[in-house]
C-alpha cells in the first residue's frame, strides 16, 4: 500500500491509501480535457478541481 496526499483548489487536504500508484497516468489524465473525473483510491475528484498528488515517504 502507498499513501498520497491529495489536495484540490477547493481546499480539500486529504491522505489516500492506494494499491498502486502511477504518476504518468494520472498527469495524462489531468492534461486530458476529455476526462471529467480522476478516482483516485475510493475517491473521485474532479479532474479540474485537484492541484497536487504526493507520494508520502515513510521514514
Amino acid at each position: 500500500m502507498e499513501t498520497l496526499r491529495v489536495t484540490t483548489h477547493s481546499g480539500e487536504d486529504t491522505l489516500i491509501q492506494v494499491e498502486g500508484y502511477d504518476p504518468l497516468a494520472i498527469e495524462q489524465k489531468m492534461n486530458d480535457n476529455e476526462v471529467q473525473a480522476i478516482a483516485i483510491g475510493s475517491n473521485v475528484y474532479s479532474r479540474i478541481d485537484l492541484k497536487n498528488i504526493m507520494k508520502i515517504v515513510d521514514q
